[in-house]
């Protein structure tokens, strides 16, 4: 199937250092732009050195606890080096081999990666595609991004047309603790509104509406109590179908742990997304809803 590969630790990937730029509305003057952070994992700059990221949001309300966990999911989906397969070569050799999985994939394409002999099987996105072709020879050079960090470093507003017209968003807490069955996956319940506008969240279902076609920006973060017996994870789930799983079997630890992530989503209107909690402590484990606001999630539009 390939011809070359290209495998090591992701370091491109890694972003352990993040500096938040808010772009304050001021009416009747110049959008300001507000920094915050840097907010940093002091672990992983102490592995791999600084790696720094910014990224700009437009919001209607600036508030700083919501922006300080926005970054806090960037790091934890992001500051963790690993050993990926980066890049493959593949050798089109037929006319059998002129198909979407192969000479004919696509920037953004998702793909399963497999390499046996270092036990490797990822989930990845075509970031790069290079075309090789010379006389008997014909070489499909790709490069690969992480299917579970950030996909864009830039969360970006609808055009404005000079009025007060807001991108659709849609920011959610937990409010007070939650407990979370053994061996179950659950839709977290975001009990408390701290903004929103034209996305609906349906208390019952736990489920935020897509109002119309479009991509979509998502950041989360489920922190659950300390108990250090087995594995947490997230998924985000699309029409209640998992489109991305998040800590990768993360342990927890006797101390607060929090799992979180961000993602930019292309959604029809109507389609639901839920955040889905999972823990294998042995009992049941309280998800923490506090003033804190570590168990959250955001949505927004940022356009078609």
């Amino acid at each position: 199937m390939y011809r070359d590969l290209d495998v090591d630790f992701n370091t491109e990937e890694i972003v352990n250092q993040v500096t938040v730029k808010f772009l304050r509305y001021v009416p009747g003057a110049d959008t300001e732009e507000i920094f915050y952070g840097p907010y940093s994992d002091t672990a992983s700059v102490s592995t791999w050195g600084r790696r720094t990221g910014t990224y700009t949001i437009n919001r209607s309300s600036e508030d700083a606890l919501v922006i300080e966990n926005y970054a806090k999911a960037i790091l934890a989906a992001n500051s963790t080096g690993a050993v990926r397969v980066n890049g493959a070569t593949l050798g089109i050799n037929q006319a059998s081999d002129i198909t979407a999985g192969k000479a004919l994939l696509d920037l953004q394409d998702r793909v399963t990666v497999k390499y046996a002999k270092r036990g490797l099987n990822q989930t990845s996105r075509v970031q790069g595609i290079s075309h090789k072709i010379t006389p008997g020879k014909w070489d499909v050079e790709l490069t690969f991004k992480s299917d579970t960090t950030v996909a864009i470093p830039t969360e970006i507003p609808e055009v404005q047309n000079g009025t007060t017209a807001r991108s659709p968003l849609a920011t959610r807490v937990l409010g007070s603790n939650f407990s979370l069955t053994n061996a179950s996956y659950t839709n977290v319940p975001f009990d408390t509104a701290v903004e929103s506008n034209g996305i609906e969240y349906n208390t019952s279902s736990r489920w935020f509406t897509a109002p119309k076609d479009g991509r979509y920006s998502v950041a989360f973060g489920v922190q659950y109590n300390g108990n250090a017996t087995g594995s947490r994870y997230v998924r985000l789930l699309v029409n209640q179908n998992n489109y991305r799983r998040y800590g990768d079997g993360q342990t927890g630890t006797t101390s607060l742990t929090q799992v979180g992530g961000v993602a930019t989503i292309y959604l029809r209107k109507g389609d639901t997304l839920s955040v889905n909690a999972y823990q294998a402590s042995g009992s049941a484990l309280a998800v923490i809803g506090d003033a804190n606001r570590g168990t959250f999630a955001e949505m927004t539009y940022l356009g078609i």
